[in-house]
């Protein structure tokens, strides 16, 4: 289509251009409908694969899926209340620990998140957080002493129960709990109600995962509409994110001092590793319903000569 667009253009007479240009700005806002209906019920199949890179060479992989079901519970003039469900769970992994500690979970727990947003459909509350909580404390428990039962007396030499169990912990940790149970939703609902002129490129203050710690590290997002068929209502919105690269560095010495029980003697500038994080978003959402449609993102953080790359993708299919 842009394509053709381009063609398009170029062949059009020069007060035929400014015609164009008059009417596009004219029509240049499109707004997606913020209404859901109660009852309301959609099925996406989600898939989300994880690799850990270092130079040509792949060291380790991840594949989840499952089917994402977003209920609407609840509606009120200033709210909706959402249920979400996870079935279906599908788990692979090249690294035998992984595949090991997600037989040590039961799939049942954290298997449902229910959530409360505004009308417009932004994230307010999680409601049944004690229950999310429990499931998690659950979880970090089962881990923890798993893992340490598995680790040789070489890693245990240098690295401390309690310490395992803190770094467990973060599981259960608002901060980094929070994030990680609504991360779907989120990213469906993202520009759910939302006006959008698209001549403009709009940006915002944001926060990504933490692979170091709990506290979540500060960036920036900027998203626009990358394409609009009028014919189908559908919109192409794309978003591209980055970290702060500075609090990247010090939340990673952070880490490394929280996980070893002997003192870290200083490390000279040049071995600091570079460390840089950013997303790449696509989401196809139907203007006229509000739901996205189809969805795809590519997360990339860099620690020096590795990287740790995440491909997210979430179909409405029913």
């Amino acid at each position: 289509m842009k394509i053709h667009r381009l063609v398009l253009l170029l062949t059009l007479s020069f007060s035929l251009f400014n015609l164009d240009a008059q009417i596009f700005e004219k029509d240049s806002v499109v707004q997606v409908v913020a209404y859901w209906s109660l009852g309301e019920s959609h099925t996406y199949k989600y898939e989300k694969n994880i690799y850990t890179i270092q130079g040509e060479d792949t060291l380790a992989w991840k594949k989840n899926k499952f089917d994402y079901i977003v209920t609407v519970t609840d509606s009120t003039d200033g709210s909706y209340t959402l249920k979400c469900q996870y079935k279906n769970v599908e788990r692979t992994s090249s690294n035998p620990l992984d595949n090991r500690m997600d037989s040590w979970v039961n799939d049942s727990l954290m298997n449902t998140v229910i959530i409360k947003t505004d009308e417009n459909g932004a994230f307010q509350s999680l409601e049944n957080l004690e229950e999310v909580e429990k499931d998690a404390i659950k979880i970090a428990e089962i881990m923890t002493d798993s893992m340490w039962n598995m680790l040789p007396d070489s890693t245990k030499n240098v690295m401390s129960y309690e310490k395992l169990r803190e770094t467990m912990a973060l599981i259960s940790d608002k901060k980094t709990l929070l994030p990680g149970v609504t991360e779907e939703i989120s990213m469906l609902l993202f520009y759910h109600g939302g006006r959008y002129d698209m001549t403009d490129t709009y940006s915002m203050e944001e926060e990504y995962p933490n692979y170091f710690g709990k506290d979540p590290l500060p960036g920036k997002k900027e998203f626009w509409v990358d394409d609009y068929d009028t014919e189908d209502g559908v919109i192409e919105m794309q978003s591209y994110g980055f970290i702060d690269a500075d609090n990247a560095i010090r939340s990673y010495f952070s880490a490394l001092k929280n996980m070893v029980t002997e003192e870290i003697p200083p490390i000279p500038s040049e071995e600091i590793p570079v460390i840089t994080g950013e997303d790449n978003m696509s989401v196809w959402i139907n203007v006229d319903y509000g739901w996205t449609l189809y969805l795809i993102m590519e997360r990339l953080f860099v620690v020096g000569n590795r990287k740790n790359v995440v491909d997210i993708s979430l179909e409405l299919v029913e």
